[in-house]
């Protein structure tokens, strides 16, 4: 598997017993290259050549390695990429292209402040209707309850506290988003 490697810092301003580092990597759609890249993380994370790579899932989906539950990873891909995260705290990774704002989906899913944030500069809508889609997918993903928690009952531009950390970056046309929670 050929991959770009960057780890930064930066990205979640989390404190330093955090291991904060994305992996991005050509994809084509195959779910075996998001679980080889879940084993690459958890390799890179331990620091070891050989791990027990067995996965399950929560009651709601989200994948973790069996022999390691203190291991906290997130997966997610758009059209030709796949990137990953991990660190010592639960977390939420999500990337998608800068797309046309959707309104039907800004009515449905967006709370009020969201919806006055996206619309408060027409020259940057797209961008912002995106950036507010992968911060909440992004923390579905670190709560670890997919989209059995309404989407729309939570204010992602209000979610900073002490124990949630977000961050978005602009890569390539393609917005990520991170989630991670620093406390259970």
């Amino acid at each position: 598997m050929h991959l770009v490697h960057s780890h930064n810092e930066n990205i979640l301003q989390c404190v330093d017993t955090i291991f904060a580092a994305i992996y991005f990597r050509e994809y084509d759609g195959n779910s075996i290259a998001s679980k080889q890249l879940a084993k690459y993380l958890l390799r890179q994370y331990l620091q070891v050549e050989v791990i027990d790579g067995r996965l399950s899932s929560n009651k709601y989906g989200k994948p973790y390695f069996l022999a390691y539950p203190e291991f906290y990873f997130s997966i997610s891909h758009a059209k030709g990429i796949l990137v990953g995260a991990c660190a010592d705290y639960p977390i939420g990774i999500d990337i998608e292209p800068i797309r046309k704002a959707n309104l039907s989906i800004i009515r449905k899913f967006f709370s009020q402040e969201e919806k006055d944030y996206v619309y408060s500069y027409k020259e940057l809508i797209n961008f912002r209707f995106t950036e507010i889609w992968t911060l909440k997918e992004a923390y579905l993903k670190c709560i670890g309850t997919g989209w059995t928690v309404p989407i729309f009952v939570f204010n992602v531009l209000e979610m900073a506290r002490p124990d949630f950390r977000f961050e978005t970056i602009l890569i390539n046309k393609h917005m990520l988003s991170i989630c991670c929670r620093l406390s259970d």
